[in-house]
């Protein structure tokens, strides 16, 4: 009997630490995906629209508020007795939160879109910059 128990006992245990390395090395695996399937921004800077991506996180932005607000609808347009009792209490909650959520994920996607977009302008008044000296070089040139 105590054999059959620490035998029991040992084949779970073996059976846990497997199904969790197994997991962890899932796990492990997804993420370094993950990680390969994002270019690096020192790699690729200069081949970024940045442009595009501040209209995205603009676009992504407006988004969420959008989803906020009809989230904010949803908890005023209900009388506030219909937030009685447990249910109603954590129903209000899960709104409250979610309108959190979203007023945070819109102030980071505008965040990231100012910041996409001012180096777009950067980009734009560099190659501004270039273009008048190198029309500048030309005439220089052309007149002598």
């Amino acid at each position: 009997m105590k054999t059959t128990k620490l035998f029991t006992i040992s084949s779970m245990f073996v059976f846990l630490i497997t199904a969790l390395t197994a997991s962890s090395m899932f796990v492990l695996l997804i993420a370094a995906l993950l990680m390969n399937s994002f270019p690096s921004a020192q790699n690729h800077e200069k081949n970024i629209n940045h442009g595009a991506l501040a209209i995205q996180y603009k676009d992504l932005a407006q988004e969420m508020l959008t989803k906020m607000e009809e989230k904010q609808s949803i908890l005023t347009s209900k009388p506030i007795s219909s937030y009685f009792g447990k249910t109603g209490m954590s129903h209000r909650a899960r709104l409250m939160n979610q309108i959190s959520e979203y007023e945070k994920t819109a102030i980071e996607y505008s965040q990231k879109a100012l910041y996409h977009q001012k180096i777009a302008d950067k980009k734009i008044d560099e190659w501004f910059v270039a273009r008048s000296n190198q029309h500048n070089q030309q005439n220089n040139k052309s007149s002598l």
